[in-house]
């Protein structure tokens, strides 16, 4: 019993010496701590916060698609993958992709180049897998970028899953699928 007694008295020694050790490095009036002295007590003194207070948080703004300046590059949907996909002349390499997507970022300029290279000869189609979940689950996208090249309406051998870390190794990649075709 006296062993706990004692801690609980060396516990209170402890936060009282830690809240006196507080109070003057975050300027606590001086009035406030004890005086137990008997000396006459200061006038309290009111410091200003000695570090600034932090700005308000600032909403993070949602990525949004790259507007396709090249006639080659085409939003995929469930209502017009047919007819851009599946029934097109030319090939066609079919970008799965999310918006919030590190690597999707990387492989993005990658495709846009590859269609912009390659235009007249290849169509670029992206299908974003959050807004077009039936796409992503018809063709077992598991994995995002997933790039699939598609001629004559079928599915090809010639896919990539993921990025190489920068867009210049992607296209250089892209290009020797569209090469193998």
């Amino acid at each position: 019993m006296k062993t706990w007694h004692l801690f609980l008295l060396f516990l209170a020694g402890l936060v009282t010496a830690l809240i006196c050790s507080c109070s003057s490095q975050y300027a606590v009036p001086t009035a406030v701590q004890a005086n137990h002295l008997n000396q006459p007590t200061p006038t309290p003194t009111v410091f200003s916060n000695p570090s600034p207070t932090p700005p308000p948080p600032t909403a993070v703004p949602t990525p949004v698609p790259t507007p396709f300046p090249d006639p080659w590059i085409v939003d995929g949907t469930s209502a017009n993958f047919n007819q851009e996909v599946l029934a097109s002349p030319l090939p066609v390499l079919v970008v799965f992709y999310a918006t919030w997507c590190p690597n999707c970022t990387i492989m993005d300029p990658a495709a846009q180049q590859f269609a912009t290279a390659e235009g007249g000869k290849v169509k670029v189609v992206r299908v974003d897998v959050d807004a077009q979940s039936t796409l992503s689950s018809a063709y077992n996208i598991t994995g995002i970028p997933t790039c699939i090249f598609f001629k004559n309406g079928a599915e090809t051998s010639q896919q990539i899953v993921g990025s190489y870390g920068t867009s210049t190794q992607d296209e250089t990649t892209l290009v020797g699928l569209f090469n193998g075709l």
